[in-house]
């Protein structure tokens, strides 16, 4: 009986803490030390100038996160094919991978903040500066769990051995040494992706991170439906795609911000004369009543 609702009891708690944050943030936000110096109350009214304005900025970015999230959802199912232990494995090294991937995310939401908010002060060297600081740090940080995930991946996968099979966990057991390597190997370039491309979506870019996610989400579910259907891929093929996949969007926002954005400007020299490559080129051309850039918008300036 106790194992019949271990699963609606998980999932009854998840909804509940949802709707306690939900609840605990409507509450800091209504008292009077953010509802004032913010004009929240008096801002409850319908714009729909600004309504489009989050739409179009907001819009692309949404998108873009639901194409990625249902590609790698239909990936994971493709590789479901493979057996209750490969899908397993799978989801206990993704779950190991968490302790490293989640500060990630709360990483490329600071970069967001800091980079919208210093192009909004037209400050592109500060943003800059943001930028990279964050990949520095994020670096430091993956790379230490990466080399745990690689050297002393026992040390995260005792938990998972209480209870279990004996026979069953050696098995899966092996599978998620060897995932966790996988994972050791594509830390860094996940990192990479995630700060890049939290740096652009910052800067009001969201666009062009839709169009490459639009573009390259679809190679890994044609390449899973062609394991599973005509090569009869293993646990090892599968992971070999979802590696590819994570570097490859790596490298591209890498590029992107270091050689196709990084052309030098006035605004980009240090006190010693040399030049940095700056976050952003701004050319600005007249839409509606507003002033944006043709392709590098400041988000913080185009929402005020």
């Amino acid at each position: 009986m106790c194992r019949k609702w271990e699963s609606p009891h998980a999932a009854l708690g998840t909804v509940i803490s949802e709707w306690a944050k939900v609840a605990i943030f409507g509450w800091v936000l209504n008292r009077s030390e953010f509802a004032v110096p913010y004009s929240i109350h008096a801002g409850r009214r319908w714009d729909g100038e600004l309504f489009w304005r989050l739409i179009r900025f907001g819009g692309p970015s949404g998108l873009q996160m639901f194409i990625e999230t249902t590609a790698f959802t239909i990936f994971l199912f493709q590789l479901g094919t493979l057996g209750a232990d490969a899908l397993a494995a799978t989801t206990i090294s993704f779950g190991i991978n968490s302790l490293a991937f989640v500060p990630m995310l709360g990483l490329g939401m600071a970069v967001t903040t800091l980079v919208g908010q210093q192009l909004g002060a037209n400050a592109p060297e500060l943003a800059e500066r943001a930028t990279r600081t964050s990949f520095v740090l994020g670096a430091a940080y993956t790379s230490l769990w990466a080399a745990a995930y690689w050297f002393i991946p026992d040390v995260f996968l005792a938990a998972y051995s209480l209870g279990d099979d004996p026979v069953r966990h050696q098995e899966v057991h092996a599978m998620c040494v060897l995932l966790l390597r996988f994972i050791a190997f594509y830390s860094f370039l996940d990192m990479t992706h995630i700060v890049f491309v939290s740096a652009i979506k910052g800067a009001g870019d969201t666009r062009f991170v839709l169009l490459t996610t639009i573009l390259i989400a679809p190679i890994p579910i044609v390449l899973g439906w062609l394991g599973t259907s005509i090569f009869h891929w293993t646990l090892v093929h599968f992971w070999m795609v979802i590696t590819s996949w994570i570097c490859a969007i790596g490298v591209i926002y890498f590029c992107d911000i270091n050689l196709v954005r990084g052309e030098p400007c006035e605004s980009s020299k240090n006190p010693s004369g040399r030049n940095h490559p700056p976050m952003h080129r701004f050319q600005t051309e007249s839409y509606g009543k507003l002033a944006v850039t043709t392709t590098r918008v400041p988000l913080a300036m185009a929402m005020t």
